[in-house]
């Protein structure tokens, strides 16, 4: 055997090694969310597992792009298949608050979002991509492909995340809710009978965005394909089976997770006290939001609160289907808010990329 096979035996090994240690913590931490029914525990042991792992390891592993690009997909067919008729019929019956409270939370969540600027370690597009509310993982992948300071656009994304999955437990009592959800969705027509419509929407879309590559195709075009399947109705059933949704939270956990290393958190503790003010700000505004909506709707103030909540799309979907009130007009209005924002996403990397703009890393 030469060194280099040797040297490559090696390397195969370790990553071997980390890859099982990687699934052993992220097994205990699963099998301790669920016990404590704590909110979205796939997705939440993914990024504790993967962040305990990049922490105490001394060669950690990033994700491969070939298990994000699929856990993207994954994502982007939850997404699509919760806009049923009965979605656009609310959507048609209100439009104007609908798309006024989805606007609304996002220009709140981005103008609040710019108190980052403050910090010279934050730069314009990289506190605009962490700022913007919904489809975390589709605006991390946009911000890295502009060269944006990814480990603070995740950061700050899933810290308004974890912070709104954390808060709706506190906070629905007081507004008539209920408890705590696991952040997927149950299966009302059997455990698997969602696998064609879910195999067709993600390998169609995945195969489209190998063709088809603008930015953060691996998360739109399933999502476009799983929303025109819903709506004409191809399938019986368009449940994406539990496996398959707690494997995609599971791994873009895990992404979030790898990247939190001691640079980034040294990093990111840097900015963090304005972060959390910008993120105060922006739940309070967007939940003045709700509480308009509401009103205008003639329904309760949880439900304002929960279609208006800047973040945190599978957690509040469980504690609407849970609650049992108005759960078609509080996944409209959040996934219209995803849509929106995916769009504005875009929209803005497209600008940045003509515009020639610099790398947007910290110095």
């Amino acid at each position: 055997m030469t060194r280099t096979e040797g040297r490559r035996g090696t390397t195969r090994r370790d990553g071997m090694r980390f890859w099982l240690i990687v699934a052993g913590t992220f097994a205990v931490t699963t099998a301790v969310l669920v016990a404590v029914k704590a909110p979205s525990p796939y997705l939440f042991a993914g990024v504790l597992a993967g962040g305990l792992c990049a922490l105490s390891m001394r060669s950690p592993h990033k994700m491969p792009d070939t298990f994000r690009g699929v856990s993207l997909g994954i994502i982007g067919v939850q997404a699509g298949s919760m806009i049923d008729s009965s979605v656009v019929g609310t959507l048609a019956e209100h439009p104007g608050v609908t798309l006024g409270s989805a606007v609304a939370t996002l220009a709140l969540t981005l103008v609040f979002g710019q108190l980052l600027r403050i910090s010279p370690h934050v730069r314009g597009s990289t506190a605009t991509f962490a700022s913007i509310a919904g489809g975390a993982s589709g605006l991390t992948a946009m911000a890295r492909e502009l060269k944006a300071d990814e480990a603070t656009v995740v950061s700050v994304q899933y810290l308004r995340v974890l912070v709104v999955v954390l808060s709706v437990p506190l906070i629905a009592p007081l507004l008539g809710g209920g408890g705590a959800g696991s952040g997927i969705p149950a299966s009302h027509d059997g455990y698997w009978s969602g696998l064609p419509f879910t195999g067709v929407s993600l390998l169609a879309g995945l195969a489209l965005a190998r063709v088809l590559t603008f930015t953060a195709s691996k998360l739109m075009l399933p999502m476009l394909i799983a929303l025109a399947l819903t709506l004409l109705d191809v399938f019986p059933s368009h449940d994406v089976p539990v496996p398959i949704l707690a494997t995609g939270f599971a791994t873009i956990g895990l992404m979030v997770g790898l990247d939190l290393t001691r640079d980034v958190l040294r990093k990111i503790a840097t900015i963090l006290p304005l972060a959390l003010i910008s993120l105060l700000l922006s739940l309070a505004a967007c939940a003045g939001v709700g509480v308009l909506m509401a009103r205008a709707l003639g329904v309760s103030v949880f439900t304002g609160y929960l279609a208006t909540t800047p973040g945190g799309l599978p957690a509040v979907t469980a504690f609407a289907l849970e609650a049992g009130t108005d759960v078609g007009l509080i996944v409209t209005c959040q996934v219209l808010r995803l849509f929106l924002a995916l769009a504005m996403g875009v929209a803005m990397a497209a600008y940045i990329k003509r515009r020639g703009s610099e790398p947007d890393s910290a110095n």
